[in-house]
């Protein structure tokens, strides 16, 4: 069985639009603005960084898991039970089948 990360790759509106559910709108010199696109206007460093975060930590939840016997990729809370699981019923039948011909 093999194991690997899916890359997560947002665009700065996807991250935006993270930044709005989070934390809403908020008020500059009594204007209304969202936070994202607030927080990407007046400092672009941390926008990027905060991103770059964000990705890193939806990366660290996203693990591919790979059945060894036929290549199909499970992942979420049960992806590892998942692919060592999937062919074993295929091949306790073929071991099945083979003690039959004997």
């Amino acid at each position: 069985m093999k194991i690997y990360q899916k890359k997560t790759e947002l665009s700065n509106a996807e991250y935006r639009e993270v930044l709005d559910e989070i934390y809403g709108d908020v008020e500059i010199c009594g204007m209304m603005f969202s936070s994202g696109s607030a927080l990407q206007e007046l400092d672009e460093t941390a926008f990027e960084s905060g991103k770059s975060e964000h990705e890193s930590a939806l990366d660290s939840e996203s693990l591919i898991w790979v059945c060894g016997a036929c290549g199909e990729e499970h992942e979420g809370k049960r992806g590892e039970e998942s692919a060592e699981e999937c062919c074993k019923a295929d091949a306790e039948a073929a071991s099945d089948e083979e003690e039959l011909k004997k």
